[in-house]
């Protein structure tokens, strides 16, 4: 059996852990079975895939809103589908998601905010698995973001001006002009036939 936990950023307002199962089972779907003896819950499936480990992070964020810490004991027979870098990578991305709720602002700045967790474990390989889970969560967000503010909040101008807002660490912004396109023989891009 192999065991992780993960510990909030933010406060709950309680120092409870919850601690949770997962097992191969009976189950063609992912549940979270919460009237188990010895677990606050356990999740039973008859095989996991890397999106049911996400789902996996998610569900256990979403459900157990107020534990401080959520322990997870992996058995033997699932640790054996994936190395635990790939459990850490995929839970956290699934933990960090778990906040996600699009709410309009008439402005085209990105607010892209991930459920705040940290991996308990001084694994270096662990801990980056997790660091990209999260960064994988962030990036997401960011395109959910551009994906769901309106054309008239996020338009080409606007859409520079909200990605360069973002100041993210090696990312090189570049885009061409219209003069820049219409020499590399991209057309007119809608300028001959509005709408398109």
């Amino acid at each position: 059996m192999i065991q992780f936990s993960f510990i909030r950023t933010q406060e709950t307002g309680s120092d409870s852990t919850r601690t949770v199962r997962i097992t191969l089972g009976e189950s063609r779907s992912l549940t979270l079975d919460q009237d188990v003896d010895g677990f606050d819950g356990e999740i039973r499936k008859t095989a996991f895939t890397v999106a049911d480990i996400q789902d996996t992070g998610f569900l256990l964020a979403t459900t157990f809103k107020r534990a401080q810490t959520l322990a997870l004991q992996i058995d033997d027979s699932v640790k054996a589908l994936y190395e635990p870098a790939v459990w850490v990578k995929w839970l956290s991305l699934g933990l960090a998601l778990s906040a996600y709720d699009y709410q309009h602002k008439a402005s085209h700045l990105l607010e892209p905010a991930i459920n705040g967790f940290e991996l308990a474990s001084g694994d270096p390989a662990l801990c980056d698995a997790f660091c990209e889970g999260q960064v994988l969560a962030e990036s997401q967000l960011i395109a959910r973001e551009l994906v769901n503010k309106p054309g008239n909040i996020i338009y080409p101008a606007s859409f520079v001006s909200a990605v360069e807002a973002l100041g993210m660490d090696g990312v090189t912004l570049t885009y061409l002009t219209e003069a820049e396109m219409d020499e590399l023989g991209f057309g007119r891009l809608g300028r001959d036939f509005p709408g398109q």
